[in-house]
Formats: structure tokens, C-alpha cells, sequence
């Protein structure tokens, strides 16, 4: 049987230790991976072998990142949950690839090629969604 001071010690503690946690994970808060940039050249090849497709799931790739870091730190500013992690582990490919146009499934390399500047100009891009989480104080 517990008495008073055993159940006031487990209560404190089971205050302390959850906070002492988000701490840690304020003072390391970063979307960036272990070692620097880590490739998805892995999970592109795994949906195509086109090179020109790759390119271009790159790119939505980088607008679901963008989007992510957004939606994580506008998170952070209004007290919601919210994950800053390495992004290779939480990409949802399937709606990355779900958000590519039909119309480039299917067609050959060369003519795909013809859309990765276009694609490359448009945003949204991470840069702007990382300087608004360094705004908020959501990342260094």
C-alpha cells in the first residue's frame, strides 16, 4: 500500500520526467537527419526507373517537405502537437506521388524532361517554410 508521500513522489515524477523530455527535444528540435543529407535515392527507384520521374517526385518531394515544415511549426506556434524530426522518416510517398500530374505517368524521360524546369521554379519552397519556423522559434 502506498502512502502520502510515495503517491505525491510518483505524481511529481510522473510530471517532471515528461518535461524534462521536451527539453531534450526543444534543444535538438531540427528537421535535418543524423549525418547531414541522406538520399532518397532508395524510395525513388523503388517508384520508377525513370530518371526524369525521379526528378520530378524529387520535386514534389521537396513541396511535401515544404508544406510539412509549415504545418509542423504553425503547430509549434499555437501550442498544438507537432513532430520536428528527420524528414526521411515521416515522407508519405504515396500522397507525394499521388500529387504528381497524371499526365507525366507514363510518358518517356526525354519528354518529361521538359517539365523539370518548369517544376523546379515553382514553390512552395523549404527555404521559406524553414525562415518562418526560425521566426517562431521553432528550429535554430
Amino acid at each position: 500500500m502506498m502512502n502520502g508521500r510515495m503517491i505525491l513522489a510518483v505524481a511529481m515524477a510522473s510530471l517532471i520526467l515528461p518535461m524534462a523530455s521536451a527539453t531534450v527535444t526543444a534543444q535538438e528540435r531540427s528537421f535535418a537527419c543524423e549525418g547531414g543529407g541522406v538520399s532518397d535515392q532508395a524510395a525513388l527507384s523503388k517508384r520508377t526507373d525513370n530518371f526524369s520521374m525521379q526528378l520530378i517526385l524529387s520535386i514534389y518531394r521537396d513541396r511535401w517537405d515544404a508544406d510539412y515544415i509549415r504545418a509542423q511549426c504553425e503547430a509549434f506556434a499555437e501550442g498544438e502537437p507537432y513532430t520536428i524530426t528527420c524528414l526521411k522518416d515521416v515522407r508519405d510517398w504515396d500522397a507525394i506521388e499521388a500529387s504528381v500530374p497524371d499526365d507525366y505517368f507514363g510518358m518517356d524521360r526525354f519528354k518529361l524532361a521538359e517539365f523539370v524546369p518548369d517544376e523546379r521554379e515553382q514553390g512552395p519552397f523549404s527555404s521559406d517554410s524553414l525562415k518562418f519556423c526560425r521566426g517562431i522559434g521553432a528550429i535554430k
